[in-house]
């Protein structure tokens, strides 16, 4: 069995690491870094959080799948859509679409990420009768408020990478159509062209 020092130092070098692998030669690695993901490699970070399925004094329930995210360049905010199964008194009814947008924030301790000032810009249930619409749109409205309090994605604490990025990772935020994750260092926001996810990379700390 491995010594509480042995694994501490093992630690550090691979949290050196993970710092180290986006900084370029010459940089010193206490400079922070920027990792810049698209919207849709935000999405699939956030899809492992669904689906979600929601019910309102047991009698209205509303099922949130088929999540989409959108950023918007000069909107500091990100948007999370998704597609609405409303049942009310054990009936499904058609389903519609949801959106809310907010700030998105991270919280170290718990490793998780969070929307905060959610609010509802969005609300369709077009394929049901407008007596059924408007409780349905209620009900969602409630419940996606519910749902919005909660983490839209965590950290995996399981897998080794996750935990790691745990212990660097220092803010988050929308800028430019794109969300940035600040790891590591000081005073170093600008994300270079070594620091950009590609397209198809997963989201770092997505749950799997």
């Amino acid at each position: 069995m491995s010594s509480p020092l042995l694994d501490f130092r093992r630690m550090a070098v691979a949290v050196g690491m993970v710092v180290g692998l986006s900084t370029p030669a010459g940089v010193s690695q206490s400079a922070s870094r920027v990792i810049s993901l698209s919207p849709s490699e935000v999405q699939a970070g956030i899809a492992e959080m669904f689906p979600q399925r929601r019910c309102l004094f047991g009698v209205a329930c509303v099922t949130l799948v088929d999540p989409r995210v959108r950023l918007v360049d000069g909107d500091a905010r990100i948007y999370l859509s998704a597609v609405a199964v409303p049942e009310l008194g054990g009936d499904e009814l058609r389903g519609g679409v949801v959106e809310a947008r907010g700030v998105p924030r991270y919280e170290a301790a718990s490793g998780a990420f969070y929307v905060d000032e959610p609010d509802v810009t969005r609300i369709e249930f077009p394929d049901l009768p407008a007596s059924q619409a408007g409780i349905a749109a209620d009900v969602a409205r409630l419940l996606l408020a519910e749902a919005m309090r909660e983490p839209v994605w965590r950290l995996d604490e399981r897998d080794g990478r996750q935990a790691l990025a745990k212990l660097v990772l220092r803010r988050v935020e929308v800028r430019n159509g794109r969300l940035l994750l600040e790891v590591g260092g000081y005073d170093d926001s600008t994300p270079s062209d070594d620091d950009v996810a590609s397209s198809g990379d997963p989201l770092p700390g997505a749950s799997k």
